[in-house]
């Protein structure tokens, strides 16, 4: 197969093979990292994933229930939530929720597998997750120790021209407005 791009292309390792003849891949050739299914035979791949978004990561794939576990982008850049879908396209499945960024860590073939989660207000955890119901076991309880005072950092939106950057404003324990910094 071949790869092109007038910019660069994205070199990943989420490389899975579907059966004997197949495999998916991420890439971003629409402009958006997705997921495609491409035939070791040749011809143009199947677009698996599409939309506003991207496919962060090809976390595993189940052979047994041909699913495909991957994180997105898709309710927002700041986070990274979980989905299964088939390899075919069809039945796309959110499996965690919540604020914050998910990991996947995991071997293929499996219907369990470990989610490492983190966010701006909570400590790193690990979860359990069966892909087949959703079930999650939360396997570490973390919290912030409060000699250290963290305080939740604050998100803001930067306009530059066309676009919007994303950005975290982290004030003191002890932050009074009132004061000059």
């Amino acid at each position: 197969f071949r790869e092109k791009s007038e910019g660069w292309i994205e070199i990943s390792d989420d490389l899975r093979f579907v059966g004997d003849t197949e495999f998916i891949w991420k890439s971003d050739r629409n402009g958006y990292a997705h997921i495609y299914k491409y035939s070791l035979k040749g011809g143009e791949p199947v677009q698996l994933t599409s939309g506003n978004w991207e496919v962060d990561e090809i976390g595993a794939y189940n052979k047994y229930k041909d699913e495909i576990i991957f994180t997105s982008t898709e309710e927002g850049v700041t986070g990274r939530q979980v989905y299964k879908i088939k390899s075919n396209g069809n039945g796309k499945v959110k499996l965690t929720s919540g604020t914050g960024s998910n990991k996947i860590l995991s071997e293929d073939d499996s219907d369990y597998f470990i989610i490492r989660h983190s966010s701006s207000e909570e400590m790193p955890s690990y979860s359990l997750i069966r892909s087949s119901d959703r079930m999650q076991k939360k396997l570490t309880f973390n919290e912030f120790p409060a000699e250290y005072k963290l305080q939740k950092p604050e998100f803001i939106k930067i306009p530059i021209e066309a676009t919007e950057l994303n950005a975290s404003v982290l004030k003191p324990y002890d932050f009074n407005p009132k004061n000059k910094y």
